[in-house]
């Protein structure tokens, strides 16, 4: 979707492992950086659209996660929509904020991605994952991931899929044995994806893991589930961001400078696809967006 809105401000926490802090903690952080960085107040923000997806689960706040963060610094009135869109949830609200400002709505909108994932019980950290399946039908779900990597040759083990590890590392391994096997993808060119990444990271002072890592400390790492080593698999983590988005006549009476504008974002979900050659949802997106 063609949008027209500016980045006034931007606020991150730092990512890790916070068992001492909570939520709204971390919420917080994020947005009053944000609303520092663009030079605005509470009160000047007209929407916020808050992206959470484990809340539930990990601290037992539901419903209502955006609304406690926000009324604890005294911001309220405004319509607070909370988003729960799995690992899209903070680009959703984004995406949704960027496009009630370009809808001319809004001039000054606040979206917000907060989350946390650590807890000292680790089968409820897995619980969220396993949760974020068709879970009224689980067994077809890992009859499709054994299915997956059959077809690709190859027997995937999935004993302790949820209870050692979360369950979406068994769904990945399938889908990378089935690269493999389709494009002759090798191990090492996937951990060469995330020493590449690792560099990035060490940059970044506010990144969970900034260790550089090689190809070979990559292989060299356990294995979680073939072909994929830990540095392969997603970690979980807690943190916090936030944007403050504008519209173009917000931005000229701010007297933004060369503000960031957001051109395009693309929203869409997955589908099951009737042929091989049909379009994945990154390229239809990656298309749209161009």
């Amino acid at each position: 979707m063609k949008q027209n809105a500016y980045i006034a401000g931007v606020g991150m926490t730092q990512f890790g492992k916070h068992l001492d802090r909570g939520l709204k903690s971390l919420t917080i952080e994020a947005i009053n950086q944000a609303l520092k960085d663009a030079g605005l107040e509470g009160k000047d923000l007209e929407a916020a659209y808050m992206g959470n997806a484990a809340a539930g689960i990990i601290v037992g706040q539901i419903c209502v996660p955006g609304q406690v963060a926000l009324r604890e610094i005294g911001i309220g009135h405004i319509p607070v929509i909370n988003i729960e869109n799995a690992c899209a949830s903070a680009s959703t609200a984004f995406n949704q904020a960027c496009t009630m400002i370009t809808s001319g709505l809004y001039d000054v909108v606040l979206a917000t991605g907060a989350e946390k994932l650590f807890h000292q019980d680790k089968l409820k950290t897995f619980s969220v994952f396993s949760g974020a399946v068709d879970v009224e039908n689980y067994d077809a779900v890992e009859q499709q991931i054994v299915a997956r990597a059959e077809a690709a040759g190859m027997k995937l083990d999935m004993e302790g899929a949820g209870a050692k590890r979360s369950v979406f590392m068994d769904i990945y391994a399938s889908m990378a044995l089935e690269h493999m096997s389709k494009y002759g993808t090798t191990q090492a060119q996937f951990a060469a994806v995330s020493a590449k990444n690792s560099y990035h990271g060490s940059l970044n002072p506010r990144a969970q893991f900034r260790e550089q890592l090689t190809v070979e400390q990559v292989l060299a790492s356990p294995e979680i589930v073939y072909p994929l080593t830990r540095p392969m698999c997603s970690p979980v983590g807690d943190g916090a961001a936030a944007v403050v988005l504008v519209s173009e006549r917000k931005a000229r009476q701010m007297g933004l400078k060369d503000p960031v504008k957001v051109a395009s974002s693309v929203l869409r979900s997955g589908w099951d696809p009737q042929s091989e050659d049909e379009a994945s949802i990154a390229q239809i997106c990656a298309m749209e967006a161009y």
